[in-house]
């Protein structure tokens, strides 16, 4: 597991911790994975639904039939992104379906 996010060195949680990343999402395309877990708060949604690296990292993880975890944060930037419901989206909360997925191209996205 690696975590992305939007500035080099981490993010700061709800709690005032920091959130160590291994990667930041302009330099770490979702290529790099075989699945993709969005877990967002609203305001985290809406703040990186005007970042275009995210806008893009989630375009191109549908793209390339990632399958991909979402809670409610992570299905409000797949709207805000246009992205549409299919097989390969699930919630968070379905981590057996999830790592079921992670194993196979999943969804209806085009192979870039």
């Amino acid at each position: 597991m690696k975590i992305v996010v939007p500035k080099v060195g981490g993010t700061k949680l709800a709690d005032g911790s920091m959130l160590v990343a291994n990667g930041q999402l302009a330099a770490t395309p979702s290529v790099l994975f075989d699945a993709v877990a969005i877990i967002l708060s609203d305001e985290g949604a809406k703040a990186l639904s005007m970042d275009g690296a995210t806008i893009g990292f989630v375009q191109d993880a549908f793209g390339r039939l990632k399958a991909m975890a979402l809670d409610k944060g992570g299905q409000a930037l797949l709207k805000i992104a246009n992205i549409g419901q299919d097989a390969g989206i699930m919630d968070s909360n379905d981590k057996d379906a999830f790592i079921a997925a992670a194993k196979t191209p999943m969804g209806s996205g085009q192979v870039c």
